[in-house]
């Protein structure tokens, strides 16, 4: 049996109970703990090679078929064997199986904790800015009774501990939303995604959860979501030139095809579920290897697609 097998097995038994559920959490909450004192991880961020292969995966929103089937197409268990899996957060709220797909990528960051990183959302939220909908808690209620508002606690408690930016130098700057408008003196990424603080800066946070990406807009606008900025092409320029990144990989907005371009293709916006609200033809899932040349220059050759022909 492979090892997606195994854990599609043990999503099932864990999904059906809430004291297994509760177990999890907190194997992955010490995990999490424990992560903080790998030289990798920098409080909300984590750094990664620059050449290796990454399995890219943006918004899941509860479609968890769609999600076995990209991790089954893009050849998760080869990539753990020698690169990345990079999911972009936003596991949760609207689609029909959201313990199942946030449980899936928790149990793989169990087995392989160096070789999969769970980035934050904005649906894994903090508790002053949940988004609309978030139908996550009343179905955590409705399949487990009261026992549903403790599991809600301990998610929240866990979506605190996860990183919300990962730079691969050299490749690909990881995030959900996008990068900051602020700009500190110093050129450094840590202090530019306010990593050398114990607490995120809070509009840093909002930023990097909320921001999207606009071809009209040159610096930055405010959103009409009601978190989070615009941000165009000079943002993004300063962003890789802090980052020493070549392309930022981001997901939070839907695509009719899975995927689309910003800022002369330097921003790719990868969505990876099906279904309503949304109704996109196809979701797209990124398997990129950053040592292969021009890699930066054909992303499209590397995006891996399901949906309607």
């Amino acid at each position: 049996m492979s090892l997606l097998e195994k854990l599609q097995e043990r999503v099932s038994k864990v999904a059906r109970d809430h004291a297994k559920l509760s177990e999890e959490l907190e194997r992955a909450l010490e995990l999490y703990r424990s992560e903080l004192n790998k030289p990798y991880r920098c409080n909300g961020g984590i750094e990664l090679p620059g050449e290796a292969v990454f399995l890219v995966i943006g918004d899941i929103h509860g479609d968890y078929d769609t999600l076995l089937e990209f991790l089954q197409r893009g050849k998760a268990e080869e990539v753990l064997e020698e690169g990345y899996i990079v999911f972009l957060g936003d596991y949760i709220d609207r689609g029909p199986k959201q313990v199942e797909s946030i449980l899936l990528p928790l149990l793989l960051k169990l087995e392989e904790p160096e070789r999969v990183v769970m980035l934050r959302g904005n649906h894994e939220p903090p508790e002053d800015l949940v988004p609309y909908p978030h139908d996550f808690p009343d179905v955590l209620f409705s399949r487990y009774g009261s026992k549903g508002i403790k599991l809600y606690k301990a998610f929240m408690s866990l979506f605190e501990l996860l990183p919300y930016v990962a730079v691969a130098r050299g490749s690909i700057l990881f995030l959900h939303g996008g990068p900051p408008t602020m700009f500190p003196e110093k050129e450094d990424w840590k202090v530019y995604f306010s990593l050398d603080s114990k607490e995120p800066i809070p509009q840093v946070l909002e930023e990097v959860l909320w921001n999207d990406p606009d071809d009209y807009v040159e610096e930055w606008e405010f959103s009409p979501r009601g978190a989070g900025r615009l941000f165009g092409a000079k943002i993004t320029e300063r962003a890789l030139k802090i980052t020493g990144t070549r392309v930022i990989v981001r997901g939070h907005e839907p695509a009719d095809e899975g995927y689309k371009f910003n800022h002369r293709r330097k921003v790719l916006t990868l969505f990876s579920r099906l279904g309503p609200p949304y109704m996109n033809k196809r979701a797209a899932v990124l398997r990129v290897d950053t040592s292969e040349e021009r890699w930066a220059e054909n992303l499209d050759k590397y995006i891996v697609k399901i949906g309607q022909d």
